[in-house]
């Protein structure tokens, strides 16, 4: 009886790990495969993939083939005993492996797609699981010259469709290096018109002009505010009053008082969580593009303002958030003055005006870029300020360092010509030398919307996040700086 039961356990336990096992091993696989692929499809350009999909649909097929094993049990007392019931188990539990390996590979369907930033245009190739090279007939593919317009859609994680005379292409925005493909898109199709699905939904659109460009504010929703202040407080309302109508036994008023305790104590949780969300401190809800300055307000502070020749940078910085192991992709934007902190706002705030973090920076860099909001005067005292700074720079200490910077960075701001902006890799790598990686990231972040293929900008980026203890985003950039370098030579895209 006793060696039964410990082939009985030798058995169970089999069922349960041989199927976790081999979900590994073919998990290291398609991993191996799919890295050869892409490290062959570099050649073409910078490759952009979505690897959360998946990981999750090789994660619902173990969950199946765990269950299949288990079902293996019922079919082998089945076939030694002739049990019915456990044929009629048996036969039962092969359709829900079929649901979970189903559910699987739906799953996994956006992370079977490969995108490719190649010179002339962007190529999307389809591969099957096992990530066998097919060749280009399951490509397809968008030229630069016929694309005609891009597209937010409505989507949960965000993306963006790519509209051309010929067919369309839709870009998720959890794609790594999102913000590089979307960049090197734009710039080469500049009069392509970017739009979006919640146009139609702003409460007050600009009188004759419905395009998002034409924005001078953006302001969370008066609306939503008051619905979520009205449902917490109504939350509240209801946990204070129900368990005295509610309650019974023989200590009503006692259990009332524990049940508007434990009532309080969620309200508390769960209106903590919708503040962080809903009203960040420091996040504006209220963003002008005045003629001369830029101002804001946020809902539990004051008003600010500052000058727009006081605006160094205003960039999308990507950040990889992770939960329960899992990438997710964040684009907050930054914008970075002369002195002082930098003004940041996230994706959810970005929502709650009615746009995105994409869309507010473009605004605001064309604001603040356009020339014709500063005078003969501006741009001399940046050139005098940039001679000053060389001189500065020439002291080759740590102070002369720091002096030059400042420097450099006020003539940016005063007069942004695009001459000047192209430089901005120099002041990030005076940031990075003077252990500013903070500002070095934003610097870099500026330069490469300029310049995308220069890979010493992208070295330099990843530095920056190794001082910052952020080894995926420097371990994606160095992956674009050794593509850059592969494709170029070591002698191009680098030098001003």
């Amino acid at each position: 009886m006793e060696l039964a039961d410990l082939l009985g356990v030798v058995l169970f336990g089999s069922v349960l790990i041989l199927p976790i096992w081999a979900t590994g091993r073919l998990f290291r696989s398609v991993l191996r495969r799919r890295r050869r692929l892409l490290d062959s499809l570099a050649e073409r350009g910078d490759v952009h993939t979505f690897d959360m999909p998946l990981t999750i649909g090789i994660i619902l097929f173990g969950a199946g083939a765990v269950f299949a094993g288990i079902a293996l049990v019922p079919g082998l007392i089945w076939l030694t005993d002739g049990d019915t019931d456990a044929r009629r188990v048996f036969l039962v539990s092969w359709p829900v492996f079929g649901v979970f390996a189903l559910a699987g590979r739906l799953a996994a369907r956006p992370g079977l797609r490969i995108w490719i930033s190649e010179p002339a245009g962007v190529t999307v190739r389809r591969v099957g699981v096992s990530h066998r090279d097919r060749g280009s007939r399951h490509d397809r593919h968008v030229a630069h010259e016929t694309i005609v317009s891009f597209h937010e859609r409505r989507s949960p994680t965000g993306a963006v469709e790519i509209r051309s005379t010929e067919t369309r292409l839709v870009a998720p925005m959890q794609l790594s290096g999102f913000d590089e493909l979307l960049s090197a898109l734009r710039r080469a199709a500049p009069r392509a018109p970017y739009t979006s699905w919640r146009d139609g939904r702003r409460d007050h659109p600009t009188p004759g002009h419905p395009d998002e460009e034409n924005r001078t504010s953006f302001s969370i929703s008066a609306t939503g505010t008051r619905v979520t202040i009205g449902v917490l407080a109504a939350l509240l309302v209801t946990l204070l009053v129900w368990p005295w109508f509610l309650v019974t036994g023989e200590s009503p008023t006692r259990d009332s008082f524990i049940f508007v305790g434990i009532g309080l104590l969620l309200w508390a949780m769960i209106a903590g969580l919708v503040a962080a969300e809903s009203f960040p401190r420091h996040q504006p809800s209220v963003l002008e593009l005045r003629p001369q300055t830029l101002a804001w307000r946020t809902l539990r502070g004051g008003r600010h303002e500052r000058d727009l020749r006081e605006v160094v940078t205003v960039t999308i910085e990507t950040d990889i958030i992770y939960v329960r192991g899992f990438p997710g992709y964040r684009h907050p934007l930054r914008i970075t003055f002369v002195d002082g902190p930098p003004l940041e706002l996230n994706d959810a705030r970005a929502r709650q005006m009615r746009a995105s973090t994409r869309r507010i920076a473009d605004t605001v860099r064309r604001h603040v870029h356009d020339l014709t909001r500063r005078h003969a005067a501006d741009r001399a005292r940046a050139d005098a300020l940039a001679v000053e700074a060389a001189r500065a720079r020439a002291d080759a200490t740590i102070g002369g360092d720091a002096r030059a910077v400042d420097l450099l960075r006020r003539a940016v701001a005063v007069h942004p010509h695009p001459v000047r902006l192209t430089r901005l890799r120099h002041i990030g790598d005076l940031h990075r030398r003077l252990g500013e990686h903070d500002r070095a990231v934003s610097l870099y972040r500026a330069h490469l919307d300029y310049r995308p293929d220069d890979a010493r900008a992208w070295e330099g980026l990843a530095a920056s996040f190794t001082a910052l203890n952020r080894a995926d985003l420097a371990g994606e950039a160095t992956e674009t700086a050794e593509r850059i370098l592969l494709r170029t030579g070591p002698g191009d895209g680098v030098n001003e």
